[in-house]
């Protein structure tokens, strides 16, 4: 497991605490809020994809607000997800998330991914230059037809047979690249973890302004639907 005592901090995440004032505040999600109530707003999706709205209900006759989240899909009609998500319930989903994110067991060698990256890195530029050639004899092809060296049916079966290299070549370099995009993410997953680590031991002591900035400094978008939030996708 991730242990936030053995490992590096991430520079970003260092700037970021020192340019803050951390409080010592209780923790508490039935705080009364104030202009920060929303540390999300701006990040939260619904399943559908839209971004989810904010709002606050209430009248002057009763001083307690109703905070929420909603899907404007939702109530236009046109998504069948939850109707709101109050702002106490959010925050608290998303805490936990950060919690059980962090606590998950990590078993990448962020060495070895990288070394695998270097030698598909070279399978790329292996694909690129043979790329190149065949599409250097496609057109050497073309003027021997011009120049009537070779006829059409002879230009026609030499260039399916370049055709079908060219798509195995392009084949390939999809298939490589797709391996250095996975291994990229698994070491991305790592950095995240190390933010999500710090980030839920500090959390309680960050005032709501300092949440919020935290979540519009590493937070990209939060997906919920009505059984909480399914993914959080941390800003690159």
């Amino acid at each position: 497991l991730l242990d936030a005592n053995n490992i590096d901090p991430i520079i970003t995440y260092e700037e970021f605490m020192k340019a803050q004032s951390i409080r010592n505040a209780n923790f508490s999600l039935a705080k009364k809020y104030g202009v920060d109530d929303f540390i999300l707003k701006g990040r939260v999706f619904c399943e559908c994809g839209a971004p989810l709205k904010t709002a606050v209900s209430g009248n002057k006759y009763n001083d307690a607000k109703y905070r929420y989240y909603y899907c404007r899909k939702h109530s236009e009609g046109r998504c069948n997800c939850f109707k709101t998500l109050s702002l106490t319930k959010m925050h608290q989903m998303f805490y936990e998330y950060l919690v059980k994110f962090a606590s998950s067991e990590v078993v990448i060698n962020v060495k070895k991914n990288k070394d695998h990256i270097k030698e598909y890195e070279k399978d790329i530029a292996k694909f690129n230059n043979e790329l190149e050639k065949e599409n250097a004899r496609k057109k050497k092809l073309t003027l021997m037809l011009l120049d009537e060296i070779i006829n059409n049916t002879d230009y026609q079966l030499m260039l399916n047979e370049l055709n079908t290299r060219v798509e195995n070549i392009v084949e390939n370099l999809k298939v490589t690249q797709n391996k250095i995009n996975s291994l990229n993410n698994q070491n991305d997953e790592i950095e995240q973890k190390k933010v999500a680590i710090k980030l839920v031991e500090e959390w309680p002591k960050l005032s709501l302004s300092q949440q919020k900035e935290f979540v519009q400094v590493f937070i990209k978008k939060i997906v919920v639907n009505e059984t909480g939030i399914i993914e959080v996708e941390f800003m690159n």
